[in-house]
Parts: C-alpha cells; structure tokens; sequence
C-alpha cells in the first residue's frame, strides 16, 4: 500500500523541547570537556559565568590577551567537535 511506502520516507519523530535541549547541553557539555584545561577554563569565565575578559584574566592569574585568544581557539576547537558530533549522528 502506498501509506505504507509514505510512511518509510516519513521524517523521523521530532523529539520533544525538553529532551532535545537536554540532549543538546549533554553534547556542549561533553565537547566543552573534551578540550584543553587551558581554553575549557577562559570559555566558562566569559560565556558561561559572563565575567569580563579582564576578570577571568585575573582569575586566571594571565594577561587579557591570552583570555581572548584562549576564548577564540577554545570557540573553534568546540565548533569543531560540535560539528563532528552532528555528523556522525
């Protein structure tokens, strides 16, 4: 029968806010983990906690630069493994 033929093709079932969300936090959350100490650190400060550059600089005990420069590598190396997740879905 051809709705049975339909329904193959279908787009699979649309998972819930709720759940999709959680999925998606557990995915950042695992990535944000995966990268170095170093650059997981200045992310949490500026995006997380929303503290100055110059704050986590000197929680950090290390120059403003080296926040800004930690968050712009951190940012690409987390696009990177985000994306990588994303495709092997």
């Amino acid at each position: 029968p051809v709705g049975v033929a339909a329904a193959a093709f279908a787009a699979p079932p649309v998972m819930p806010d709720a759940a999709a969300r959680a999925l998606d936090r557990r995915l950042v959350v695992d990535a944000l983990r995966s990268l170095p100490a170093p650059h997981r650190d200045a992310l949490v400060y500026v995006h997380l906690l929303d503290w100055t550059g110059d704050a986590a600089a000197r929680a950090l005990g290390v120059p403003c630069g080296t926040i800004k420069s930690r968050t712009h590598h951190g940012l690409r190396m987390l696009r990177r493994r985000l994306i990588s997740c994303r495709d092997a879905a």
